[in-house]
């Protein structure tokens, strides 16, 4: 288990109340909960991202995309947070150019994390998932990684079944 802190708990008690309240299907309007969370205001950006789409109108939302070359020094496939403008065929990443450096640094190996992530998760790799915690700058420790990884495996066990027999050795 992870160490707890006082912030983790409030979240944890937040989020179950939350979900105790979303399973009420005459639910009609916001929990007053979300504003105790943090990210009070993402609802409202979901909703003005979705009207745009459908209303194609062309107003400009930062938005996580496909890179796709909007910062032309990441590779083409890594996700990024961008200006889009917004169409009835989604969001259109602006090229906003080169990511400058020193800041290119730290951008270039969170994304090469992601990415090895992401390659964990396609092939069950167990390994190469702990490497993608462990070796990323926000893990406090190795043992952290790994404990982070064990959680997040029970926790989600019956989406990952490329990691079934993992989680039964756990």
């Amino acid at each position: 288990m992870l160490p707890s802190c006082r912030a983790v708990e409030i979240v944890k008690n937040i989020e179950a109340e939350l979900f105790k309240k979303y399973s009420d299907p005459t639910l009609q309007d916001k929990p007053k909960e979300l504003e105790a969370r943090g990210g009070a205001l993402y609802s409202t950006a979901a909703l003005n991202v979705i009207r745009a789409i459908y209303l194609d109108d062309k107003s400009i939302q930062t938005v996580n995309v496909r890179n796709g070359g909007a910062i032309t020094n990441l590779p083409a496939d890594a996700v990024v947070e961008v200006n889009c403008v917004m169409t009835r065929n989604g969001p259109m990443p602006i090229c906003t150019g080169e990511i400058p450096s020193p800041a290119k640094g730290i951008v270039s190996m969170m994304k090469d994390y992601e990415a090895q992530i992401v390659k964990a998760a396609a092939t069950g790799d167990y390994q190469a998932l702990i490497a993608g915690f462990i070796f990323n700058p926000l893990c406090s420790s190795d043992n952290a990684g790994v404990e982070l990884v064990k959680e997040m495996l029970l926790a989600n066990k019956k989406y990952l079944p490329l990691f079934a027999k993992t989680i039964e050795a756990l």
